[in-house]
C-alpha cells in the first residue's frame, strides 16, 4: 500500500470514528457535503482532518459548557463542519475566507435547518477566525472560534501550522513560525487567545502542551 492509500485509509477511519461519536444526522449531512467539496482538491486529507478536528473540539466544548439545547448544538456542529468552505468555493474572490453569505453556505446545510438557525450558523462561520471583522459574541460563536483555534495545538495541527504558516501570511520562515506559535500558546495559557475557560482546560492536555513541558 503506498503512502497516499495509507493516508486515505487513516482518514476514512478517522471520519468513521467521528460519525460514531457525533451521531447527529443534521451535522453528518454538512460534514459529508464538505468532504465531498474537498475530495477533488489538493491536500484533501489535510483539510478534511482539520475539519474533523474542529468538529471534535466543538462537540467537546458543547459538553464542557453544558449545552443541551438541540438547536444550539446543531448550529455549533454544522458551523464547525462548514467553517472553512469559504477557502474552497469556486469563484471565491473575497479577501477573507470568513466573508461568506447565506447563499454560499446553503448547499452545505440540511433542509431541516430553519432560516433563523441558518443565520446563526452564518454568524459562527463569519466570526470563527482571528481575521474576522466582527469578533464572536454568542456562546455558539465562541465555541466555533475556540474549537478552530484549539486545532493549532494538536499533533496534526502543529505540523499543519508549519506547512501553512507562510501561505497564511503569519511568518517569513520556520524560525519565525516557531516563535509565533510559542507566543500564541502563551496567550492561550493566560486566557487571552480563547474565549472560554473550558478551552484552556482542553489545552492543558494538548500535544503542544506536552512537548512544551519537555523543552
Amino acid at each position: 500500500m503506498d503512502w497516499k492509500a495509507k493516508k486515505m485509509r487513516e482518514l476514512e477511519q478517522f471520519l468513521l470514528e467521528t460519525e460514531n461519536k457525533i451521531n447527529n444526522p443534521i451535522f453528518l449531512f454538512s460534514l459529508r457535503k464538505v468532504v465531498s467539496l474537498l475530495s477533488n482538491r489538493d491536500y484533501f486529507q489535510q483539510e478534511t482532518q482539520h475539519v474533523i478536528e474542529v468538529c471534535t473540539f466543538a462537540n467537546e466544548l458543547l459538553e464542557f459548557e453544558g449545552v443541551t439545547n438541540k438547536d444550539s448544538r446543531n448550529v455549533v456542529l454544522v458551523a464547525s463542519a462548514i467553517h472553512d468552505v469559504g477557502r474552497f468555493l469556486e469563484g471565491n474572490f473575497v479577501r477573507r475566507h470568513s466573508e461568506v453569505d447565506l447563499n454560499s453556505i446553503a448547499p452545505f446545510i440540511s433542509p431541516q435547518i430553519s432560516k433563523e438557525h441558518c443565520k446563526r450558523i452564518l454568524n459562527c462561520v463569519q466570526r470563527h477566525s482571528t481575521s474576522s471583522k466582527i469578533p464572536p459574541s454568542s456562546l455558539e460563536e465562541k465555541i466555533v472560534f475556540d474549537a478552530d483555534n484549539l486545532t493549532i495545538f494538536t499533533n496534526f495541527g502543529y505540523k499543519r501550522w508549519f506547512f501553512k504558516a507562510e501561505d497564511w501570511g503569519h511568518v517569513k520562515d520556520l524560525t519565525q513560525a516557531d516563535q509565533t506559535l510559542k507566543q500564541l500558546f502563551e496567550l492561550a495559557t493566560r486566557g487571552e487567545f480563547f474565549y472560554l475557560e473550558s478551552s484552556q482546560k482542553i489545552l492543558v492536555d494538548s500535544f503542544y502542551s506536552r512537548i512544551s513541558e519537555q523543552q
